[in-house]
């Protein structure tokens, strides 16, 4: 097999020139930059036998360093260990990942976890070895921007602010700059998994748009698990305690979970788009808000979040939760259509399990037991309950547990247990 130079260096090119705005544009190059690992992702699943991607990535980090040194950048290996750990390792845990047909919320936090990790160990490296200076290096920086931001507030609101105003408003100054250095492990941690969704949406994105096979879902289905809603409830509750390190920490997990709904709250306009049958237009208009205003993010995340109760994609319409990423069912007829969506939902999987609710009275639980069951199964109801054995289950056990098929509905119409 020859090999592809021109899938090659179309990798290399892009992911340089896209992570070398981080270097120029540094303020709007941050998420940029995020998109530099995927042509290294799209190079390594289309060319798995010759590792294309991670070729692609030493080449690029190469090139970073080069042009890093010709920039007059002081730290060049800095910027190359940046690449490595924020674009090109994310991007391989990625494509390794979607060649296994990981679950996609899986991939994501995978990935994210190598990011915080990888870029984590540089930083406490860089700590040790300059005793301190480094830390203090970033405080002195975040101290200037906090001032130059305030100062320029000032200057701007200058006919609506009293002296006593603008008095009181610079000595809250250090009290802003301590609670954001406290808030860096939440934007550290967010920018993560901000970079893990974009590589693995974009990815997935881009491989259906050119017909390519995809093992697992596309970018609209992501769905995070419904509990997880109490978690950021439990979050906006720390902002309530009155001390400030409970408040921190509360901010913290709020940064974090806001960024997971947030990608959720993309999913659910990626999939509002399919079907308006939207051009590539609107996806630059769209990314060219976001980064004018990053505040776009917290839209998306409120979106998310209100998905857990108003199911904007229908994909809980079945009893239990919808299904996710590639789970396929096959009713009782052999069908091997998916027969997982919401439209489809009276045929439940033959192999799961459904809780019987008492009381009702279409379902006659205490009526007439005397129908079939499943595969030659027995029913038997000691007392006010009901206990189904087969050959693989010699004992059985006493539950309100009963197939599913039982209680399907069919044209509208839950069916009896006969």
């Amino acid at each position: 097999m020859p090999f592809p130079a021109a899938p090659f260096l179309s990798a290399v090119s892009f992911s340089t020139a896209l992570f070398l705005s981080l270097l120029t544009f540094p303020r709007l190059g941050i998420f940029v930059a995020m998109f530099a690992g995927v042509p290294v992702v799209l190079a390594q699943l289309r060319y798995p036998a010759l590792l294309l991607g991670t070729g692609a990535m030493v080449t690029s980090g190469g090139l970073v360093f080069l042009v890093a040194s010709l920039l007059k950048t002081p730290m060049p290996g800095l910027s190359v260990l940046l690449y490595v750990g924020l674009c090109g390792l994310p991007a391989l845990v990625v494509a390794a990942s979607l060649q296994r047909g990981t679950k996609s919320l899986w991939i994501i936090l995978l990935a994210a976890t190598q990011i915080l990790v990888f870029l984590g160990g540089i930083g406490f490296f860089l700590y040790e070895k300059t005793s301190g200076e480094l830390w203090t290096a970033v405080s002195k920086a975040v101290h200037q921007a906090v001032l130059l931001v305030m100062n320029t507030a000032i200057q701007n609101a200058q006919s609506t602010l009293t002296p006593d105003d603008k008095t009181r408003l610079l000595a809250l100054e250090p009290m802003i700059y301590k609670t954001f250095l406290a808030l860096i492990p939440g934007l550290f941690a967010s920018l993560g998994l901000l970079t893990a969704m974009v590589l693995w949406g974009t990815t997935t994105a881009l491989r259906e748009k050119t017909g390519e096979a995809v093992r697992g879902s596309g970018p609209e289905t992501l769905l995070l698990p419904d509990p997880l809603v109490f978690a950021f409830i439990a979050a906006l509750a720390l902002l309530l305690v009155p001390s400030l390190d409970v408040r921190i920490f509360g901010t913290n997990l709020l940064m974090l979970l806001g960024t997971l709904y947030s990608g959720q709250g993309v999913a659910i306009l990626v999939n509002y788009v399919r079907k308006r049958g939207f051009g590539l237009w609107f996806w630059f208009v769209a990314g060219f808000f976001v980064l004018l205003q990053p505040l776009f993010l917290a839209i998306f995340a409120l979106v998310g979040i209100l998905d857990v109760w108003l199911d904007f994609r229908g994909l809980r319409g079945s009893p239990g939760g919808g299904k996710s990423d590639s789970e396929r069912t096959v009713d009782n007829g052999g069908d091997p259509r998916d027969v997982s969506g919401p439209k489809n939902d009276s045929h439940r999987d033959a192999l799961s399990f459904s809780f019987l609710r008492l009381g009702d009275r279409k379902a006659h639980f205490l009526g007439t037991c005397r129908g079939r069951f499943l595969q030659r199964r027995s029913i038997r109801i000691p007392g006010h309950g009901c206990s189904t054995r087969g050959a693989w289950h010699d004992a059985g056990w006493t539950g309100l547990l009963v197939w599913s098929d039982l209680l399907r509905e069919e044209n509208g119409q839950r069916g009896h247990l006969s």
